[in-house]
């Protein structure tokens, strides 16, 4: 009978208390998540990373993050720059260093579609 009355007088758990702890717990382990996905480029971005080839393999793109490029030219030579999208996603530039000409800014008229982008008029294909 005594233990009957012990269990009778404990606390009992509060079930709201329990799922908004729960509930904070989840919030906060997801939003780390995010932020990490975020940072590694899982989330958000333009999420370009990769190489497209142009459709004639003369030359290739290498989206390295949402800032980073690299152009190649007939597989010799390698220009290291940075990209941008305008806010409406229609034109891209670059801006980049021709070896022995100087830095050079180019902008393009751009789409995507699928695995495929589009620089003006020509076609690069996602490897």
């Amino acid at each position: 009978m005594d233990q009957y009355l012990t269990n009778q007088g404990k606390k009992k758990s509060n079930i709201m208390t329990t799922v908004i702890a729960y509930a904070i717990v989840i919030a906060i382990v997801g939003g780390i998540v995010f932020l990490v996905g975020r940072k590694m480029g899982f989330f958000g971005g333009n999420k370009l990373r990769g190489t497209y080839r142009e459709e004639y393999g003369t030359g290739s793109v290498t989206f390295i993050d949402d800032e980073r490029m690299t152009l190649n030219t007939l597989g010799i030579i390698n220009m290291n720059g940075t990209y941008e999208l305008n806010d409406a996603g229609d034109k891209m530039t670059f801006h980049y260093t021709i070896p022995l000409i100087g830095r050079n800014d180019v902008t393009y008229d751009f789409k995507r579609d699928g695995d495929t982008i589009y620089l003006g008029k020509t076609a690069y294909y996602k490897e």
